[in-house]
């Protein structure tokens, strides 16, 4: 099995089941960071279905998406008042930040800047499930409390 194939694998495994949990049990900022979160891969995805670009004339059409979807994060950060989605934002920039550099130095080898510029959305994911952890603690404790 080719090795993307098992990284692709685990990354769904580990978005789809917090994008259950915020759905489930977060409030309004965590629905919208695992939708961006799944949206942005959807995006990146579909972009690169059944052509055959190099990372070279891919990496651009990529930071484009990505750096909407900074955009997005800095709006969703700025209307928050939880720090995760700051830490969100902060990952996303490094990506985005990953592409540029990318752009700028082409002799990046491929599979060394697929595998850095991938890496930034789990730390994203990790973030999102602490903002989930958190909304649950605080409802136990409005429950309780009553």
């Amino acid at each position: 099995m080719f090795p993307m194939t098992v990284l692709q694998i685990i990354f769904w495994a580990t978005v789809m089941p917090l994008l259950l949990l915020a759905i489930l049990f977060g409030e309004r900022e965590e629905k919208i960071g695992m939708s961006l979160i799944v949206g942005g891969s959807l995006a990146t995805t579909m972009m690169t279905l059944g052509k055959s670009y190099t990372y070279a004339n891919m990496a651009p059409m990529i930071f484009f998406a990505d750096t909407m979807f900074l955009l997005a994060f800095i709006k969703l950060a700025f209307s928050s008042q939880k720090y995760w989605p700051l830490w969100v934002a902060s990952l996303q920039l490094i990506t985005v930040m990953t592409h540029l550099i990318q752009m700028l130095l082409p002799g990046i080898v491929p599979k060394a800047y697929a595998m850095i510029q991938g890496f930034w959305v789990y730390p994203m994911c990790i973030s999102i499930a602490f903002g989930i952890y958190g909304v649950m603690i605080v409802r136990r404790r409005q429950i309780f409390d009553i």
